[in-house]
């Protein structure tokens, strides 16, 4: 899992290939609101790992997450 701000797509998705070059196969990173679902998409495309995203206590959350990077807004 990142220790990161998912909300900073950047950091998180710097810390996710450090992660990679460690021969990490899955992350997981946390969901606590909107603006944290709807950086997924940047992170999903900075990646090459699966991604797991924890999703704090709104179905909302989980259905942004789901956005194809195309098409969420960052």
């Amino acid at each position: 899992m990142t220790n990161t701000d998912t909300r900073d797509a950047k950091a998180t998705i710097r810390q996710i290939k450090q992660l990679e070059e460690l021969d990490c196969e899955l992350i997981r990173v946390a969901v606590p609101d909107m603006q944290a679902a709807q950086a997924l998409s940047a992170v999903k495309q900075g990646i090459s790992i699966p991604l797991v995203a924890d999703i704090h206590f709104d179905y909302r959350l989980a259905l942004a997450a789901l956005e194809p990077a195309s098409t969420a807004c960052v």
